[in-house]
């Protein structure tokens, strides 16, 4: 039947938030995971709450402080939350698979090799438009959850523009240990490294 532009619009929205909900459901139910809340800058703490929280809330894996393999899953800039890639292929992507834009596959495959796993949420919080504080949640998760845990070996796959976001941690004061840790990245529909400016981060890449 027809019907306006607006209620088409509504029902995408709808949708997303249906999806989100099973999304959620099946990261704490069915994998286990824990959603912990990171802080937005340096001055912030990060306390517990709900799904509305102020802060970005990402999913890890019970076994993420002790695991020595750790990968982590960025998704595009937007509305997409943790266990998302693309949401608008909730609704436009392969027909009859409405899991088709998650990150299930990737968590699948990672869990069924021991892997610890961490998904990250750079839309997050209440400035999610800025490409710096993207860059920050990034580095922050770095600070909080892998630097401390036992990984030695840690891959990231991210997707649009938090794959940029990634590449920043060769900018800061962490790159020694990222590049010591860090064994591959994935970048997918992003920057491949050309807007780095040091040779060595395109090197790095390279290898």
């Amino acid at each position: 039947r027809l019907f306006k532009y607006e209620d088409h619009y509504d029902r995408i929205d709808y949708v997303h938030a249906k999806v989100q909900s099973l999304v959620y459901d099946r990261l704490r139910n069915m994998y286990g995971f824990q959603q912990i809340a990171i802080a937005q800058n340096e001055s912030t703490s990060a306390p517990g709450g709900g799904d509305k929280h102020p802060f970005p809330r990402i999913f890890v894996s019970p076994d993420i402080k002790t695991n020595t393999r750790i990968l982590l899953l960025i998704p595009k800039v937007g509305d997409e939350s943790p266990g998302q890639w693309d949401k608008n292929l909730f609704t436009s992507g392969e027909r009859g698979n409405v899991l088709f834009a998650s990150q299930f596959s990737y968590i699948d495959v990672a869990l069924a090799q021991g892997w610890g796993i961490v998904l990250c949420d750079p839309n997050g919080g209440n400035v999610h438009d800025s490409d710096s504080y993207r860059q920050e949640h990034v580095l922050f998760i770095w600070d909080d959850i892998v630097q401390p845990s036992q990984a030695t070996c840690v891959m990231y796959v991210a997707f649009g523009e938090g794959t940029d976001a990634v590449l920043s941690i060769l900018d800061s004061s962490r790159a020694d240990d990222f590049r010591r840790r860090v064994k591959a990245v994935a970048l997918l529909d992003g920057t491949n490294g050309d807007k780095r400016k040091e040779k060595v981060d395109r090197a790095w890449l390279d290898k």
